[in-house]
């Protein structure tokens, strides 16, 4: 783990610049004190922002376990992973940009299970409350503060940032991570009396299956595919067991088995409880197709999947990749410029570079497929069965192109 490169990314070059303004106004002292309070000031609030979403999704953690839950995962941030690391026992997996969270557990007791619900639901905005109350008994509060004319005021600072988040958590929304819908804490508690039993019991004993995702990481995959096909019959969990025994068999290489669990899947996806997997269901359709280089049904099913969710990053990821192949190249490269970061190296990173390679090579753009070229080459150790086909299938129809293009 580059700590370094975790600190730079957490506190970006603006954080450090304003902190350096900030010093030097206070050193210049007189009216400049002042500008230095505020400063320093709405940076303690950034700072205490992200301490803050720590806090709420250990406060998670907390709560499950004292109604008798298993904390398993504390995932931090929504985007390129960073980091990960155990704690306790807990998977802890930090992501750029950081600023938000999700924390899993487990409840193998099923007695007063709505309550035990409630604590575990309740725990991230219970533990920003609580510390906040603890920074105001030491501390206290000053709204004024924010102005600078009290100065640097640590206190008020953190306890605006925890009040936000306790906010934000109450508020009732849904939030969007790979295409899927899911509750925030003030909906969830709003749908709880309302939930069935039995379902609610299917979504938190959900040990078995944190298991075959903790195998799906460490790449063991006929382990994860042998707890997946045990819960073929729960029509509770079937669709998300679908998808991830799909992928299961794409990074075993297997792709017309994985293809075949999806397309199961379709005539159902339209249901009530479905609905919501939809867009993940036709992108990982799309991927499969693009991979068994069938272009137009990989063009139908990205297309469906990118208009249902058009902000989500891996739909825009195999939408731009299904462009670029079909010869729509400028189009396709605008939509996945945007998705290669050279400091973070991962599948969606990865994947865009290679069809990058493919669109700048096909546009005449030599110094940025060589480029992006050079970030794929230098790392095929860190690609998947999957990506490494598409990346020889990229490499040869440019070697084509090229071998046309001479003659």
């Amino acid at each position: 783990m580059n700590k370094t490169k975790v600190l730079l990314t957490i506190f970006p070059k603006f954080f450090w610049l304003a902190l350096g303004l900030g010093l030097i106004f206070r050193l210049i002292g007189d009216e400049y004190s002042l500008i230095s309070n505020i400063i320093l000031n709405y940076l303690l609030i950034f700072v205490s922002f992200k301490v803050g979403i720590v806090i709420h999704e250990i406060g998670h953690l907390v709560f499950a376990k004292i109604g008798g839950g298993q904390p398993r995962r504390l995932v931090l941030g929504n985007g390129h992973e960073l980091a990960r690391f155990k704690c306790c026992d807990i998977k802890v997996v930090v992501n750029f940009p950081f600023n938000s969270g999700f924390a899993f557990a487990t409840f193998p007791n099923q007695n007063l299970l709505k309550l035990k619900h409630l604590l575990y639901i309740s725990g991230g905005f219970l533990f920003n409350l609580l510390f906040a109350c603890g920074v105001y008994f030491i501390l206290g509060f000053n709204l004024e503060s924010i102005h600078g004319e009290h100065g640097v005021d640590f206190g008020s600072m953190f306890i605006i940032s925890n009040g936000f988040l306790i906010i934000v958590a109450l508020i009732p929304f849904s939030v969007t991570y790979m295409g899927i819908n899911m509750s925030n804490d003030g909906l969830s508690i709003l749908r709880l009396p309302f939930k069935h039993r039995e379902k609610l019991s299917k979504e938190l004993n959900t040990s078995e299956l944190l298991d075959a995702y903790d195998y799906y990481e460490a790449k063991e995959y006929d382990k994860g595919i042998e707890i997946y096909e045990r819960h073929l019959k729960d029509r509770e969990i079937l669709i998300y067991v679908k998808l991830n025994l799909s992928v299961m068999y794409l990074k075993k290489g297997e792709y017309s088995k994985a293809l075949a669990i999806l397309l199961e899947t379709t005539d159902s996806l339209d249901d009530k409880d479905n609905k919501r997997y939809k867009a993940l269901v036709n992108n990982n359709i799309a991927w499969l197709y693009l991979l068994l280089d069938d272009l137009d049904k990989a063009d139908f099913y990205s297309e469906k999947a990118y208009s249902q969710v058009p902000r989500e990053k891996i739909f825009r990821g195999t939408r731009g990749s299904v462009l670029i192949d079909k010869g729509e190249v400028e189009k396709g490269i605008d939509m996945l410029a945007n998705l290669v970061d050279f400091r973070y190296t991962n599948n969606q990173t990865l994947s865009a570079a290679m069809y990058l390679v493919l669109g700048f090579s096909l546009n005449g753009n030599s110094d940025e497929q060589n480029k992006h070229f050079s970030f794929v080459e230098s790392n095929i150790d860190k690609m998947d069965v999957d990506e490494i086909k598409i990346w020889e299938t990229i490499k040869l129809k440019i070697s084509e192109k090229s071998a046309i293009d001479q003659q």
